[in-house]
C-alpha cells in the first residue's frame, strides 16, 4: 500500500480497517517512507493503549467514530469511574457505548415492567431519548438506529456527534464538530 501511495501521491488516504494490528503495520511502514498525504483512519485508534503502541508513527493521524465517549462532564466522570474500577483507560469508543446500551435497555425494561414483553420493550426504546456518555440515543426514526450529528440531523440533542480526532503530541484530540473540539487541526509534519 505504501508503494501505491508513493506512486500516486494522493492528498489523503482513508484507512478503513478496524483491526488495530493492520493499522499499526500500515502506520509503521508509512513512517519509513512518508509522503505529504493526510492519513485518516476509523475507530482503531480508540482502543486503549493504541497511541503508546503506535508511538511517533501515529502523529498527525486523523480518525473518526460516529459514536464515541464525549469529553464532557458525563464522559469524563465515566472515564474516571472506569479508571478507578479497572485500573486502565476505557478508550474513546467501545466501553462508553456498551455502558450506554446497558442503561438504555435497563430504562426500557423498567418502564414497561415486563422485560420479557419484547414488543413493549422495543416500543419503549423507540419512544425515549437517552443521554449517555457517548451522546444522545434516539431510536424512533425510520431506520430504528441511533442518529449521527451533524450527518443525520442538525439536532445534537437527538444524536451522537460524529467525532473527528487528530493525534497531536501523542494524544487524541477532537477537532470536529466544533462544539466538542479540544484542539484545532494541525497539518502533519511532512517531509520536504
Amino acid at each position: 500500500m505504501v508503494d501505491a501511495i508513493v506512486r500516486a501521491d494522493p492528498a489523503a488516504v482513508l484507512i478503513t480497517t478496524y483491526v488495530e494490528d493492520e493499522l499499526l503495520a500500515f502506520l509503521r511502514a508509512f513512517a519509513r517512507r512518508p509522503t505529504p498525504t493526510l492519513l485518516h483512519g476509523v475507530w482503531s485508534p480508540s482502543v486503549p493503549g493504541f497511541l503508546a503502541r503506535a508511538g511517533a508513527a501515529a502523529e498527525g493521524l486523523m480518525w473518526s467514530t460516529v459514536i464515541g465517549t464525549y469529553a464532557d462532564e458525563l464522559g469524563l466522570a465515566f472515564t474516571q469511574r472506569y479508571r478507578r474500577r479497572y485500573d486502565s483507560a476505557p478508550g474513546r469508543a467501545s466501553a462508553g457505548i456498551h455502558y450506554d446500551m446497558t442503561h438504555l435497555l435497563a430504562y426500557a425494561w423498567g418502564s414497561v415492567g415486563r422485560p420479557w414483553d419484547y414488543a413493549e420493550v422495543a416500543k419503549a426504546l423507540r419512544a425515549s431519548v437517552h443521554r449517555g456518555v457517548a451522546g444522545a440515543y434516539y431510536l424512533g426514526g425510520e431506520d430504528r438506529r441511533g442518529l449521527t450529528y451533524p450527518d443525520d440531523t442538525r439536532d445534537a440533542s437527538m444524536a451522537h456527534a460524529h467525532l473527528v480526532y487528530q493525534v497531536q503530541q501523542g494524544r487524541n484530540q477532537v477537532i470536529a464538530p466544533d462544539e466538542h473540539a479540544t484542539a484545532r487541526f494541525v497539518p502533519p509534519a511532512w517531509p520536504a
